[in-house]
């Protein structure tokens, strides 16, 4: 497993749970497939993962706000997430798509 995604394992990170099934509910929806998880190129991969990984802090802040996390997730930046290799950029890709 990838520790790079939070200190938590990410099987115990509510925020990250919600947003897989956010985006598993939109794979299979012809438009927003096509949008969302088409990928021709790094860049393409960096931007999708930069959004992932925002949609999290979201839901984690909002989950804070209300006393379901005790710590709000910090996103990886972008600068964080193009110096990685494209290795673990697919990698963390994956785990927001339910692959890994």
């Amino acid at each position: 497993m990838n520790t790079h995604l939070n200190s938590s394992t990410h099987e115990n990170d509510i925020a990250l749970e919600i947003v897989k099934q956010i985006i598993g509910d939109m794979q299979g929806r012809y438009v927003v497939d096509a949008i969302v998880f088409s990928a021709n190129d790094r860049d393409e991969v960096n931007v999708k993962v930069t959004m992932f990984e925002e949609w999290r802090r979201i839901v984690s802040q909002l989950l804070y706000d209300n006393r379901f996390l005790e710590k709000i997730y910090q996103p990886k930046s972008r600068d964080e997430l193009m110096s990685m290799s494209l290795a673990e950029i697919l990698e963390r890709r994956d785990v927001y798509l339910g692959r890994l």
